[in-house]
């Protein structure tokens, strides 16, 4: 036998017990701090994920303010009662909404202003938005 023929067989014998490691399983300390990392970061992810609905929630409701201020500006430059803004506003906001119609007269701008009261993780807040229209005069 050739020092190489025993090489050759050492590598193939390496080959051959490749598949065959398995992985030691942790000793009874390291599942302790295993346990105790998950313990301590569990809380930590929760918190994460309440944080992130939230603020999906007070994106949501912006948006939503936003086109209800744009839905009233609009129909405040076609209409001249109030209420009907008010109706269009609450339709899309809900009835927590508060309305504020500017003045208007024909060929100016008329601007509506929109706030909604939000809950977000128990803190309280108030998302406004607000739109502008060319009033357009009316015809006969």
């Amino acid at each position: 036998m050739t020092p190489a023929d025993d090489t050759r067989g050492s590598r193939d014998a390496d080959r051959a017990g490749a598949g065959v490691r398995s992985t030691p399983s942790p000793a009874p300390a390291q599942a302790g701090v295993v346990a105790l990392e998950l313990a301590l970061t569990l809380p930590l992810v929760a918190l994460l994920l309440v944080a992130a609905f939230g603020l999906v929630g007070l994106v949501r409701t912006s948006l939503v303010a936003q086109e209800a201020a744009r839905l009233g500006a609009r129909v405040a430059a076609v209409d001249d009662d109030d209420a009907a803004v008010r109706r269009a506003v609450v339709d899309l906001l809900g009835p927590d909404a508060r309305v504020e119609v500017g003045p208007r007269r024909p060929r100016t701008v008329v601007e509506v202003r929109v706030s909604v009261p939000v809950d977000v993780a128990g803190l309280h807040r108030t998302v406004a938005a607000r739109s502008a229209a060319l009033v357009e005069p009316v015809v006969d």
